[in-house]
């Protein structure tokens, strides 16, 4: 909702110097205009409908069946994380 888009128009019959900014529901009355400038600039910034959005329902990627595990970088292998940690060393 806080996003605002506006565009660059130049007015038809006036100089270069009359350029104005204008936002987009100003311009509501020419899609045929928007359309067109999107179809130039395809990388321009441009209002999505959020009914065409289409969200997939959450999963959840990092639940495992395995039991957690610490890897000890002294002897290069992992161990149980029912293994009490007794010290460090450099």
């Amino acid at each position: 909702k806080g996003v605002k888009l506006d565009y660059f128009v130049h007015w038809k019959g006036y100089p270069i110097t009359e350029r104005t900014w204008e936002p987009d529901h100003h311009l509501r009355n020419s899609p045929s205009l928007i359309s067109t400038f999107h179809r130039k600039h395809p990388a321009a910034p441009r209002v999505i409908a959020a009914a065409a959005l289409q969200f997939r329902p959450y999963k959840n990627f990092t639940t495992t069946t395995e039991k957690p595990r610490l890897f000890d970088w002294i002897t290069n292998r992992f161990t149980d994380c029912s293994v009490k940690i007794l010290g460090t060393r450099i």
